[in-house]
């Protein structure tokens, strides 16, 4: 027997041995074995499409990346509706701009979206910078016949996630300003959606990306790709029993990490900077703050945050506004709005709207 026969030979038998000891595998994870309580360290029960893309289409398997905590279709990448709000002034989102328009990138979070406000789609902050900067009769700007703004935000991103929003989405919309909207927890960890859906202390620590698929929560098998993955996890006990043994998922308490946002601002900057568009950053403290510790955070040192956000801007050159400066009491421009108590009404997004109106017009006149 030629060796190339032995070789298939050898192949074969190896697939054979594989295919019994999955077949046993399966029977034995699907006779002997309560998923339900079993693998309760990641099954989330009740965890559905509709909760984190807000439209509950089944066929749409999607992923949430370890390292950025955003969700991405298995097929069209990052899910429209789930970790971003991209919107302006009619609603209408085109990638490619007309002549004589001026578009504006805003990244943000909550503060961005309008939480806090009666009506969010006409009183945050956006939608009033859209309006101003379009009064043809206060605002008239060589070259440009119309600005417009959109804002790619979600509750609870953070600077690492805003970077991967701008990096895999935000620029394919040929942005002429990018506009980063800070906020005092900013430099938490990296968070993902199901820190929002889970009633515990705890978030999700991955060694691996995640996928969601239906009710179940499963992680991403090294050396499968994702469609693969999700495929064997959720058709297959004896892999999901696999997946458990190998502790892809473990939980563990949230940790800061000031460095990492600090670094995407950075890096931020340097994205815009190379493609020559003009970036600039504005913090919003949280309202619950005193006026004469406001944008003050833990480990600094007892600095405050804006002002090391201050020193960064000058250091990289870019133009930095913190909304304390603008208001005599950070109280005054509290929300009414039990849920949301650490954010801003509308006069305090109408401040934020003028603030961003003048730093525009002065970045045009350079």
């Amino acid at each position: 027997m030629s060796k190339f026969k032995i070789f298939l030979k050898n192949i074969f038998l190896l697939l054979f041995v594989l295919a019994v000891i999955f077949v046993i595998g399966e029977i034995s994870c699907r006779l002997f074995f309560k998923e339900n309580d079993f693998y309760k360290k990641w099954i989330r029960h009740g965890l559905t499409l509709s909760q984190l893309n807000g439209e509950g289409k089944a066929e749409n398997k999607f992923f949430i990346n370890a390292q950025n905590g955003l969700a991405y279709n298995l097929k069209n990448g990052l899910l429209d509706g789930s970790f971003y709000v991209a919107y302006q002034s009619d609603g209408l989102i085109k990638e490619k701009k007309k002549a004589g328009t001026f578009r504006v990138i805003i990244l943000g979070d909550s503060f961005t979206v309008g939480r806090g406000l009666e009506k969010e789609e006409t009183q945050r902050y956006v939608s009033k910078l859209a309006n101003l900067m379009n009064d043809k009769s206060a605002i008239s700007i060589k070259n440009i016949d119309q600005f417009e703004f959109l804002a790619f935000a979600f509750d609870g991103l953070n600077t690492v996630q805003e970077l991967a929003l701008l990096r895999e989405t935000a620029l394919a919309y040929q942005p002429d300003l990018v506009i980063l909207q800070y906020c005092n927890n900013d430099i938490l960890s990296v968070r993902n959606r199901l820190d929002f859906i889970q009633n515990d202390n705890v978030r999700l620590n991955l060694k691996t990306d995640l996928l969601v698929f239906g009710d179940r929560l499963a992680p991403v098998f090294p050396y499968l790709n994702r469609n693969l993955s999700a495929f064997l996890l959720e058709n297959s006990a004896f892999f999901r029993f696999v997946s458990y043994k190998m502790d892809l998922i473990m939980f563990a308490p949230d940790k800061s990490d000031q460095e990492a946002s600090l670094e995407a601002l950075k890096e931020m900057k340097k994205i815009t900077m190379e493609r020559g568009i003009p970036f600039m950053v504005i913090n919003f403290s949280l309202s619950s703050v005193e006026q004469d510790y406001c944008g003050e955070i833990s480990g600094f040192g007892g600095k405050k945050l804006y002002a090391q956000l201050k020193s960064l801007a000058d250091e990289m050159g870019f133009p930095f506004y913190n909304i304390c400066d603008y208001v005599k009491n950070i109280h005054d421009i509290r929300s009414g709005i039990e849920k949301y108590p650490t954010h801003y009404n509308e006069a305090g997004h109408e401040v934020a709207a003028q603030i961003l109106k003048q730093a525009i017009i002065d970045i045009l006149k350079k």
